[in-house]
């Protein structure tokens, strides 16, 4: 039996390849960054037209049109149902001994969104019930 030989790469070939993959890392995080310099964040003073969510919460945050997101942390403050199961990811145990606050980004989706003008309380329907949900500040600028 014969020894087989390991084929070693020469290091000038290496060193091009790991140049080229950073360069092109480089290049793709300022094409995103550019991209993402168009989105805005909702704030109280935003109006959000009638609009089904049909996708999730995703990074923070819940795109109601293409360049346009709202924060997912706004918690709940009112329902007009009881006992209605359509929460998603909701923790089964928590630790602390405050009451979990249901946010947003709990609700499953599909649903309707809207927001008046000039105010920090965001409307969700889901199944015909109505669910209220206050924007967090710390957002605005």
């Amino acid at each position: 039996m014969s020894k087989r030989e390991i084929i070693q790469a020469p290091t000038k070939f290496s060193i091009i390849n790991i140049c080229i993959v950073v360069i092109l890392f480089i290049v793709s995080i300022i094409i995103e960054n550019k991209k993402a310099e168009n989105n805005v964040v909702a704030t109280s003073a935003t109006e959000i037209p009638f609009v089904e969510i049909i996708y999730g919460p995703s990074r923070g945050s819940i795109c109601f049109s293409k360049n346009n997101f709202i924060s997912s942390s706004a918690k709940l403050i009112d329902i007009d149902a009881l006992n209605y199961d359509f929460w998603g990811r909701v923790p089964i145990m928590s630790l602390n001994t405050e009451p979990y606050q249901y946010r947003l980004d709990n609700l499953n989706v599909p649903y309707y969104l809207f927001k008046e003008k000039d105010n920090d309380t965001i409307n969700v329907i889901k199944n015909g019930i109505k669910i209220r949900f206050v924007m967090n500040n710390y957002r605005e600028e």
